[in-house]
This record gives structure tokens, C-alpha cells and sequence, in this order.
């Protein structure tokens, strides 16, 4: 589920809904890894091969009684790429604008916004040309937030300080691509995946967010 960060700072609505949807679906609020275990009883042939999602088993003398473990993976394994439930917040606009401390409060990044419940923070825009709005703040930190503050003097300093924020405190943070500021229908979809892909390696995200909304070309099947 997704929320603009102003209409709902602490992530309430979003909590709310999404504890509503999971109810109603009758899933738990904490998704986890579960495993089904069945048992065979019966003694298999010689040369029986056991297979698993992700495990296979020879033995040419199978004991009698032989469990075999099934995983129904809810939540990714270890690698941690994505973290469930999501709940992702669009941060598009700033109501401040200075000091340093008050613009990150206002990118949600946190020990300086309000708590909240987000797991995802999507910064708008990317587009084909570069960031634009809070994508620019990203981008360019520096020109935003000055030199001086205790976030960092240099871009880099800045970013990998808000970048660790964020992670520290079980957030990721993405680049949303296009929404309506852009939309690259008539472009080649190599080059701009290609440049969308280099903006979030270049500039220390997390990944991206494709937020395309040509509709008319969706609905004409060019899209």
C-alpha cells in the first residue's frame, strides 16, 4: 500500500488500511517464513530422489520413516531485498525549506521527521533528463541544504548520511520514476531504463519506483 507523506505523516492511515486489508484476508500483520511438514510412512525404492523448493536429497537407503520439508515462503530469505508488509510513502513536495534539519523532516528520514510506520520512502521524480522536485534534493543535496549543517559539507557526505538513516531504522529509500511529470512513451525503453538504473546506482538509493501514467497509451496498448 502507498500514501503521500504530507497527507499522512505518521503513517497512521496507512497502518490502519493495511491492518484492515490483512484482516480481511486473513493474514497476519507480521508476514514470516513457514514450514509445512509432512511424513512418508512408507519405505521408498532404492535410488530415490527427494525433491524440496530448494534441496535435493539422494539416498540409496532412505530410512523407514522419512520426513520431507516443504517451504512456503512468505517473506524473502535471508538477502533482506524486500521487507513485508510494504508500506511506502511518496514524498513529492517540502513544506520547509530551511534549515537542513527541517527539509530532511520533511523527506521522512528519521530522528528528524515525526515517527512513523513507512518501510518504503519513495523520493518524486526521476525523470529522463535527472531528479526534479525532492528527486533534485536527492540529486544535489548541497544546493538545498547548504554546506554546514550536521548532515555533511559535500553531496556525498549528505546522501550516505540520510541514506544510513534511513536504513538504520528499517526504511529503504527509492527513486519514483516519471508519475506525471513525465511520460517517456515514445522513448526508447532500453535507454531509459538504462539512465533510471544509473541514477540509483550514481546517487546510493535503494531502488525505484515506476510510477507511469500514461493511461491513454495503456489503454491503446502502446503503453
Amino acid at each position: 500500500m502507498f500514501w503521500q507523506y504530507r497527507n499522512d505523516p505518521t503513517g497512521a492511515l496507512m497502518t490502519n488500511a493495511a491492518g484492515q486489508l490483512m484482516k480481511s484476508a486473513g493474514t497476519t500483520t507480521t508476514p514470516i517464513s513457514t514450514n509445512t511438514t509432512t511424513t512418508n510412512t512408507t519405505k521408498p525404492p532404492a535410488n530415490t530422489t527427494t525433491n524440496t523448493n530448494t534441496t535435493n536429497l539422494n539416498s540409496t537407503r532412505p530410512p523407514t520413516n522419512t520426513t520431507n520439508t516443504t517451504n512456503n515462503v512468505v517473506v524473502p530469505p535471508s538477502n533482506q531485498r524486500i521487507s513485508y508488509p510494504i508500506r511506502l510513502t511518496y514524498v513529492n513536495s517540502i513544506n520547509g525549506w530551511w534549515p537542513a534539519s527541517t527539509i530532511a523532516a520533511g523527506m521522512a528520514v528519521p530522528g528528524f521527521a515525526r515517527n512513523h510506520t513507512y518501510n518504503y520512502v519513495a523520493l518524486a521524480f526521476w525523470s529522463y533528463n535527472g531528479g526534479v522536485d525532492t528527486g533534485k534534493v536527492w540529486e544535489n543535496p548541497t544546493m538545498f541544504m547548504g554546506t554546514e549543517s550536521s548532515l555533511g559539507k559535500t553531496n556525498n557526505e549528505i546522501r550516505n548520511n540520510l541514506k544510513k538513516a534511513y536504513n538504520d531504522n528499517g526504511v529503504r529509500v527509492l527513486i519514483s520514476a516519471f508519475g506525471a511529470t513525465e511520460m517517456p512513451t515514445n522513448r526508447d525503453p532500453i535507454d531509459v531504463a538504462t539512465r533510471l538504473a544509473k541514477f540509483v546506482n550514481d546517487f546510493n538509493l535503494d531502488g525505484c519506483d515506476i510510477d507511469y501514467e500514461d493511461n491513454d497509451a495503456m489503454e491503446a496498448g502502446k503503453g
